[in-house]
């Protein structure tokens, strides 16, 4: 069974078989995202740890439009089956009508007798790698070979923030450990091989011959602290962006959410690449758009 939202920009898509969601564009059908996953890693006990990616769907709440921050939003929420520590897991898909904006978020709720402690909440997985299990998905913004770029956003206004060339690699200080503490989150991994990257909060995987790419990224961190890592030294990147979750302790009979994650298709030749996505961050906030401008 598939459930799917549709606005004027994007079409989604959600197998209920497999957990896989597909979002593509209307006028740039083979611009898509398909086949990619969500999860969560959770420690039942301090050692004991725990990771999820699929689900058996116990409630499907049909699609509806409610009000949001970006004008009405069609959504679809799903909650799992309690597993066998208790865990239900929620996640809504939402589609803005009059923005080409694509949301979704993911919830656990602890219904069981006993607290459980979140490591990370996965908001994205995309393709399958060697050392990672349970992976999959594909993206394809029509990239040849070694075209790819990767912007990554720094953790706060000393970090690196910039544009890499798929050969590249991460821009760090010669200071070394004795500045990484401050410009590198402690959530954010700290890549040291090229082609490899790192971000915080958003990033953007692009195709610098076909000028396409996507955005990737929250549009807040009032839940969480957001990252996302790629690996983009073949034609097919691998890209994973999960909500830290610290290990903070989640009460039985309590909750937790991510923030709305957020996807975005760009031209990189727009003379404002990123405006969609900062005027969501800004309705996201309710504040005033022409402070971006």
């Amino acid at each position: 069974m598939i459930e799917t939202l549709t606005n004027r920009y994007y079409q989604f898509e959600f197998n209920l078989s497999n957990s896989n969601w597909k979002i593509a564009m209307h006028d740039i059908p083979n611009k898509l995202i398909e086949g990619a996953k969500l999860g969560w890693h959770i420690r039942s006990s301090k050692r004991k740890k725990l990771y999820a990616t699929h689900w058996r769907w116990l409630e499907i709440e049909r699609p509806e439009n409610i009000p949001s921050p970006h004008g009405p939003l069609q959504q679809i929420k799903l909650r799992s089956h309690l597993d066998q520590h208790g865990l239900s897991t929620s996640i809504t898909f939402g589609l803005p009508l009059g923005y080409p904006l694509f949301l979704w978020k993911l919830q656990v709720e602890n219904l069981g007798a006993n607290p459980v402690y979140i490591e990370r909440l996965d908001s994205l997985i995309i393709k399958q790698h060697s050392s990672r299990l349970q992976l999959g998905g594909n993206i394809d913004i029509y990239s040849p070979m070694n075209s790819l770029a990767f912007f990554s956003n720094g953790w706060q206004s000393w970090s690196y923030c910039g544009a890499y060339q798929a050969d590249a690699k991460p821009v760090r200080s010669r200071l070394g450990p004795f500045q990484k503490p401050m410009v590198i989150n402690h959530g954010t991994p700290d890549m040291k091989n090229r082609g490899m990257f790192s971000s915080d909060m958003f990033a953007v995987i692009g195709d610098t011959v076909q000028r396409s790419a996507w955005l990737v990224g929250y549009l807040s961190q009032q839940q969480q602290f957001g990252t996302i890592e790629a690996d983009i030294r073949d034609c097919e990147p691998f890209i994973h962006m999960w909500a830290n979750g610290d290990g903070v302790q989640l009460e039985a009979g309590k909750q937790i959410s991510t923030d709305w994650a957020c996807l975005c298709s760009l031209n990189v030749d727009d003379p404002d690449p990123l405006g969609e996505y900062l005027e969501g961050v800004a309705r996201q906030h309710k504040l005033d758009q022409s402070m971006i401008k």
